[in-house]
């Protein structure tokens, strides 16, 4: 009689929905903000636990519609494409560079994995060590 090991495969994509993390924020109101996160991750572990340790970019567009008051007291609309976000970003669209430092649970077959990360940003302005995310997704 021969035994056979099962071998179990892991899903190695996966697609997220995020709160924080490299994908900022997103939306205010008379304010518009798209962000598009590019990350590289690797994962080192087995099972399915796994440390998550990255780097990418974050491109940062940003619009607002600012009210000023000429000389006779009126009203008068402008647009804003500066943005503030834990640091200067100055005039968008801008990129703000990302790492990422976490946790990732994948399920044994495709279906529901979760991730909480640290994630230090920067840019010409700064660097600030101490934001965070987490999110939710499908891994297949």
């Amino acid at each position: 009689m021969t035994l056979t090991a099962q071998e179990t495969t892991y899903p190695t994509r996966a697609v997220y929905a995020e709160l924080g993390g490299a994908g900022l924020v997103y939306s205010f109101s008379d304010q518009s903000l798209l962000t598009v996160p590019v990350q590289v991750n690797r994962l080192f572990g087995r099972g399915n636990h796994y440390f998550e340790v990255g780097a990418g970019t974050t491109l940062v567009n940003f619009r607002e519609t600012v009210y000023d008051y000429d000389s006779n007291g009126n009203a008068v609309e402008r647009e804003s494409k500066t943005w503030h976000f834990i640091m200067d970003m100055g005039e968008t669209p801008a990129v703000m560079g990302t790492l990422n430092f976490g946790y990732r649970r994948v399920p044994d077959e495709p279906g529901f994995t979760w991730r909480v990360n640290l994630t230090p940003v920067f840019n010409s302005n700064g660097f600030w060590p101490l934001f965070a995310g987490i999110g939710a997704g499908y891994a297949f």
